[in-house]
């Protein structure tokens, strides 16, 4: 529900409860148990669910507490950035592997924040932000590019390649936005799902129409990651 609610506009968004702590708290109790589905790191997990409430706040009201809306984007924005992939990583033999999966998932939350919330004015759109999604982007590309070639993650990286998918259309760089198609193919054939398919079906009219930002990608509401 958590990346549904990301992937759509934030009037469609569907609320599992009420006030945002109490879900906050909620999915803290039995995130052990969705962890293995989604590798993504719990505490960036929630920032998702605090991007997604901001969004869905700012439709319903947007002309209400504009500078708040402006404070709690910058705060999420902050967290994600303070998030350090070295220090979450489990010791181990798969440590290198651990802060790979950090690192995806630092880039591509990131991401979201930052076009998200650029496309509702909460965040602006500068040569600042403007600087710093292309970073997270190039990191995020090279990061995905890693992760294609480790057995072990290669299969848990749709939402951030739908993410680098959002991305690529503020680039004129063809062979980002093909690399991104075939790794969806690649992710369909190895889940046994036409979900990554759709996704590709997405961002290939995203593309097409070349206008960029998260509304204008996700028009509609799309659950293709789950």
């Amino acid at each position: 529900m958590t990346f549904s609610n990301s992937l759509g506009p934030g009037a469609d968004q569907i609320n599992i409860t009420g006030p945002l702590e109490q879900h906050i708290k909620e999915v803290e109790k039995v995130y052990s148990l969705i962890f293995p589905y989604t590798l993504c790191p719990p505490t960036l997990f929630i920032e998702i669910i605090r991007i997604n409430r901001l969004r869905q706040v700012i439709v319903t009201s947007p002309f209400k507490d504009s500078d708040q809306h402006t404070l709690d984007a910058y705060d999420i924005l902050a967290r994600i950035e303070a998030f350090a992939p070295e220090d979450w990583a489990q010791p181990g033999d798969h440590h290198k592997d651990w802060q790979l999966i950090g690192s995806i998932y630092q880039s591509a939350i990131a991401l979201y924040c930052t076009m998200s919330l650029q496309s509702l004015d909460a965040l602006p759109t500068s040569l600042e932000m403007d600087t710093m999604r292309t970073i997270y982007g190039k990191r995020l590309m090279k990061s995905l590019k890693a992760a294609a070639e480790s057995i072990h993650l290669v299969k848990y990286s749709l939402f951030p390649l739908v993410v680098l998918g959002v991305e690529a259309g503020y680039h004129d760089h063809p062979s980002i936005k093909v690399w991104i198609e075939r790794r969806l193919e690649d992710h369909s054939r190895m889940l046994g799902t036409s979900s990554p398919l759709k996704a590709r079906a997405v961002l290939r009219r995203y593309w097409a129409r070349a206008e960029t930002g998260w509304d204008e990608c996700f028009d509609g509401p799309y659950v293709f990651v789950l």
